[in-house]
């Protein structure tokens, strides 16, 4: 009896989301022959994703060729929405079970396999003459070079769902003025690679500009749920101890930042700018709370920093000496005598917490294979 509400259940799932996948790829077809590349690969995405899980259930139920049947298809999808990495997952999941000869009664399903491999490597092929492109010194990122700029949008078509492609078109835009479409351009980053840390920690920053305090907050717990421990966290990290603790509005909690920041205090942590970045909010959030002992140990940790950093790293030299001149005072006698009532002006509080998203956020642009 259970055995049977078991395969009911996973008969009715799997029905649904043929339902929804297939409604999803009509919407992909109308985007697409409307010029909107991201709405339509995004749909394509969304539609493999469901392909995928279909294939799933019916491997489970032991019929492998018709989940090879669902895993194809899904690729198909993942390759209209130039999501590489999952293509490539499927690719190699049905690999093996063409190797352990589980395809030998249908021939017809080797060779799509077989076709879908080359198209993944024409999509790497196109990827690779995108960056090759954009290595010219006529598409040089410049503010000014609005050639380059719409070389990026033209781009658009043939890698619509290319999530650093968006990445860099938010940041020429944003360089240019067009907010809005740097806007926009930055969710679909972060839509099409949701495992990319620094995406979700600028889409964060976003929502705080926005004065969408608490989607930031939600966006960032979450991100850190399902990443605990993994060591590309930081700059998340940052951000949620910012939309908590760094604005401008009460009810702030800085308690809840200063405990967000803790793994990142940690001398080992691997990633100096982002330990550099949470000693300083930190330290600011220490002393409003009247925390005068840590305060006085990241002051002191930043020093320490210093000496080894020397002037090597211009940016984050730069940085460090910023922040020893508004944070040291804040460590001295007369912050104790106050009752830590002095504080940081507002305008350099605020300057202190955006030096620290821009220094942990930046993406480093990809190079020409």
């Amino acid at each position: 009896m259970i055995g049977d509400k078991v395969i009911d259940e996973a008969s009715e799932r799997y029905r649904e989301l043929e339902r929804e996948s297939s409604s999803l790829l009509l919407d992909h077809d109308s985007r697409l022959a409307l010029g909107r590349y991201e709405e339509a690969a995004f749909h394509a995405l969304q539609a493999g994703r469901q392909r995928a899980s279909m294939g799933r259930i019916l491997f489970d139920a032991g019929d492998r060729i018709a989940a090879a049947e669902d895993w194809l298809s899904a690729t198909a999808c993942f390759l209209l929405a130039t999501a590489e990495e999952q293509a490539r997952t499927l690719l190699g999941i049905l690999q093996t079970l063409a190797e352990d000869g589980d395809l030998e009664s249908r021939p017809d399903l080797t060779a799509v396999l077989a076709q879908r491999n080359e198209e993944t490597r024409q999509l790497v092929a196109k990827r690779t003459a995108f960056l090759q492109q954009l290595a010219l010194p006529k598409h040089e990122l410049d503010p000014a070079n609005q050639e380059a700029f719409d070389f990026l949008l033209n781009q658009r078509r043939n890698l619509p769902g290319y999530a650093i492609l968006h990445y860099i078109i938010s940041r020429e835009a944003m360089e240019l003025g067009q907010n809005e479409l740097a806007d926009r351009h930055l969710v679909w980053a972060a839509a099409f690679d949701p495992e990319n840390a620094n995406l979700i920690a600028l889409l964060g920053y976003l929502h705080l500009r926005n004065r969408r305090r608490d989607r930031a907050i939600e966006l960032a717990k979450g991100f850190l749920e399902a990443h605990k421990k993994h060591p590309t966290v930081g700059p998340v990290m940052i951000m949620l101890a910012n939309a908590l603790g760094g604005g401008q509005v009460e009810p702030l909690d800085r308690i809840g930042a200063i405990e967000v920041l803790r793994p990142l205090l940690d001398e080992n942590w691997p990633d100096r700018k982002e330990r550099i970045a949470a000693l300083v909010i930190s330290a600011i959030l220490c002393y409003e709370t009247g925390r005068r002992n840590e305060l006085l140990r990241h002051i002191d940790a930043l020093r320490s920093i210093e000496r080894d950093l020397g002037d090597a790293d211009l940016r984050t030299y730069t940085y460090l000496k910023l922040c020893e001149e508004s944070l040291l005072p804040l460590g001295g006698d007369e912050g104790e005598e106050n009752g830590f009532d002095l504080g940081l002006p507002e305008p350099k509080r605020q300057q202190l917490f955006r030096s620290a998203m821009q220094l942990t956020t930046r993406l480093p642009l990809p190079l020409a294979a």
